[in-house]
C-alpha cells in the first residue's frame, strides 16, 4: 500500500508509528513544507523562542518509540542547553520548552525510519516540499507538490492523510504573532487572549527587553520602560497546572460510552440537561464540600459557569494568580489532589460525546457556559508561566484588562490601536491576536481541487446545506454523498474544532494518528470485478443524471 502524509508534525508521527505495525509492506511518503521534519509548527526552533514552555510533561505525553523523559536523559549536554533543558531539574512532571518537544518528535521520526527499514517498509521524508493540491483520481489520490527549486509534480497514493494544523489564523484587525519578531516596535503592547499562547507573547516581549531571574524580572540596563497588557472578556488569567494522578483514572458512570448512551435516550432538546445532571451528581459525590460551596444542586448548564468562576472573579486577577500558584505548588509538593478539579478534568472528553446530539440551541448554551469551564480546567499552564507573569507585574511592566461588552477598537494608519472599554481609552503601539486556534471550515481547505469537491458535497447534500464544516466521519475520513473522498483522512485540528471542541494538544494528536492508521490498515481494496458482474449491476440499477454530466446509479425500485 502506498500512503501519502501531508505534514510531518506530531499527528503524522503517531500515524506513522501505528502504520508501521502493518503486516502488509507499506510505502509511506511524508510531505513537509518546512525545513525541519517532525517538529510541528508550535515547537519549531525557527519560529519559537527557547523561553516558551509547553504545557505537557513527559508523564502525560504519549510515547512514540520512547518517552520524552528517556529521550532527554540520553541527550548530550550541549543539545540540552540548546533546547533549554536543565538535566538536574528534569523529572517526569517537569514542563520543558516547546522546542524540546519539537526536538523529541524530530528524533522520534528519525527512529521510525529505522523501524520502517527493520520491518521492510519504506518511509520517505520530503522536506521543503509543500503540497499545493490534493484530489481523488479513481481508486487513488493524487498529490501535487512543489519541491524546492523544481516545478510542481503529481504523485499517486492509495491513501492520504492530511496532517497539517495551525495553518488558519483567525481573521483579525491585529497581527497574528510571529514569536521570533513579536514586539519589535513600540513600548506599549496589547495582547488579545489570556491562554498559554498569550503568555508566550508576553514572555517573548519581556525577554527581548530584560531577563527573568530566579526570583523576579529586571529590564536590561538602558532599556526604556514598556508595558504589556493582556486583554480578554473574562479578565482572567489561566490557573497553574494542578497536581493529580497521571494517567488519569476512569470515572465510573461517566465514560464516553455511558455519556453517548445517556444522550441517545434523552428527550429531544433535553440532552444537555440530562448529561449535566449526571455530571453534577458525580461531581457532588467526588467532592461534597465543593458542591455545597457552589450550591451545585440548584445549578444548571447555564449557571454552572458563573458559580465556577465566582470565587476567582471576586479577586483582582493577579492576586488570584498569586494565591492559586501558591496552592498549586503546595499541593504538588505534598502530592495532594483537589477532587473537584480532577473530576472536571476527567469529565470533559466524555462530556463531548454528547455534542453531536445537541440541538442548535443546546449547542449554543453549551458553548456559552460549560465549554468555558472545561477549557479553563484542562488549559491550566505551567506554574513557571504564572511566576513569570507575576514577576513582570511586580516589575511594573504587566497588567490585565477586562474587555467589557460593547468594547471598541480603532486602528490608526501607523498601526497604533486604541481600545475603548468601560468608558476608558487605552492606547497601544501594537496589539497581537492570541485568542487561540480558530475553527476552520470547508472554505479554508488550502488545496483548491479538494476544496471544490468538498464544497460540492455541501451544495448537493441537503443534510449539510447549512453547515460549512468539513464532512468527516468518526474515523476522521472525509465523507459526503458526492465525489470519491473515502481514501483521504483529515487530521488538521482547525477543521475538527467545530465538532470536537476539546480535540487540541498532543494527546489528541496521538489519538488522531492512531485512529487514522487503524482505519487505513483495516480498509481493504475491493476485489476486481468482471465485466459480467458490472453489467449485472447496471441491469439492477436506474441511472440518474445530475447537472448533465454526473451519473449516479441508484437501486431500482421494487
Amino acid at each position: 500500500m502506498n500512503i501519502g502524509i501531508v505534514g510531518s508534525g506530531p499527528s503524522a508521527v503517531y500515524a506513522i508509528k501505528h502504520l508501521l505495525a502493518a503486516d502488509e509492506l507499506l510505502r509511506i511518503t511524508v510531505y513537509e513544507a518546512g525545513e525541519h521534519a517532525g517538529v510541528g509548527t508550535p515547537y519549531d526552533p525557527l519560529t519559537t523562542p527557547v523561553a516558551l514552555l509547553a504545557n505537557i510533561a513527559s508523564v502525560e505525553l504519549p510515547p512514540v518509540t520512547e518517552t520524552l523523559q528517556a529521550f532527554l536523559k540520553r541527550t548530550g549536554e550541549a543539545e540540552l542547553a540548546a533546547i533549554g533543558v536543565d538535566r538536574d531539574a528534569m523529572t517526569a512532571r517537569t514542563f520543558h520548552p516547546r522546542v524540546a518537544i519539537g526536538a523529541y518528535y524530530a528524533a522520534q521520526l528519525d527512529a521510525l525510519g529505522k523501524v520502517a527499514t527493520d520491518r521492510g517498509h519504506t518511509l520517505a521524508i520530503r522536506i521543503s516540499c509543500p503540497v499545493v493540491d490534493i484530489w481523488p483520481d479513481g481508486d487513488w489520490v493524487r498529490i501535487r507538490c512543489r519541491p524546492k527549486g523544481r516545478s510542481p509534480t503529481d504523485e499517486v497514493h492509495d491513501k492520504v492523510i492530511i496532517a497539517t494544523g495551525h495553518t488558519v489564523p483567525r481573521a483579525s484587525a491585529f497581527p497574528f504573532p510571529d514569536l521570533m519578531r513579536v514586539g519589535d516596535r513600540g513600548r506599549s503592547f496589547g495582547i488579545l487572549g489570556s491562554s498559554l499562547s498569550a503568555i508566550d507573547i508576553a514572555v517573548s516581549i519581556a525577554a527581548e527587553r530584560g531577563e527573568f531571574t530566579y526570583d523576579g524580572y529586571a529590564r536590561d540596563e538602558g532599556e526604556e520602560p514598556f508595558t504589556i497588557t493582556m486583554m480578554s472578556r473574562g479578565g482572567r488569567l489561566p490557573e497553574a497546572d494542578f497536581y493529580c494522578p497521571l494517567p488519569t483514572a476512569p470515572l465510573t458512570g461517566f465514560t464516553q460510552q455511558e455519556v453517548e448512551s445517556l444522550a441517545a435516550y434523552a428527550p429531544e432538546g433535553r440532552v444537555l440537561d440530562t448529561v449535566f445532571a449526571r455530571f453534577a451528581r458525580l461531581l457532588a459525590a467526588e467532592d461534597p464540600a465543593y458542591a455545597q460551596r457552589i450550591d451545585l444542586p440548584h445549578l444548571t448548564p447555564d449557571t454552572f459557569e458563573q458559580a465556577y468562576f465566582a470565587e476567582r472573579d471576586a479577586w483582582q486577577p493577579l492576586e488570584w494568580a498569586r494565591h492559586n500558584l501558591a496552592e498549586a505548588m503546595g499541593n504538588a509538593r505534598a502530592r495532594v489532589t483537589v477532587p473537584w478539579r480532577y473530576t472536571i478534568l476527567r469529565c470533559h472528553e466524555a462530556f463531548a460525546a454528547c455534542l453531536s446530539l445537541l440541538t442548535e440551541t443546546e449547542r449554543s448554551r453549551f458553548d456559552r457556559g460549560l465549554k468555558k469551564v472545561f477549557v479553563d480546567n484542562y488549559a491550566a499552564v505551567p506554574p513557571v508561566s504564572i511566576q513569570r507573569l507575576l514577576a513582570m507585574h511586580d516589575a511594573g511592566v504587566f497588567d490585565v484588562l477586562r474587555l467589557r461588552d460593547g468594547y471598541s477598537t480603532d486602528v490608526a494608519e501607523d498601526g497604533a490601536v486604541t481600545i475603548t472599554t468601560d468608558r476608558r481609552n487605552v492606547l497601544f503601539d501594537a496589539v497581537y491576536d492570541a485568542r487561540g486556534q480558530a475553527a476552520a471550515d470547508t472554505g479554508d481547505i488550502p488545496f483548491p481541487t479538494l476544496r471544490f469537491l468538498l464544497t460540492s458535497n455541501l451544495r448537493y447534500d441537503a443534510d449539510t446545506a447549512d453547515d460549512k464544516a468539513v464532512c468527516i466521519d468518526k474515523l476522521y475520513r472525509l465523507s459526503g454523498r458526492l465525489n470519491p473522498l473515502a481514501n483521504i483522512w483529515c487530521l488538521g485540528l482547525p477543521f475538527l474544532l467545530s465538532r470536537e471542541p476539546f480535540i487540541q494538544g498532543l494527546t489528541s494528536a496521538a489519538k488522531l494518528g492512531q485512529t487514522a492508521a487503524a482505519a487505513i490498515l483495516a480498509s481493504k481494496p475491493e476485489p476486481d470485478v468482471s465485466i459480467q458482474e458490472l453489467l449485472a449491476r447496471v441491469r439492477d440499477t436506474d441511472p440518474v443524471i445530475i447537472n448533465g454530466g454526473l451519473v449516479v446509479l441508484s437501486p431500482k425500485a421494487t
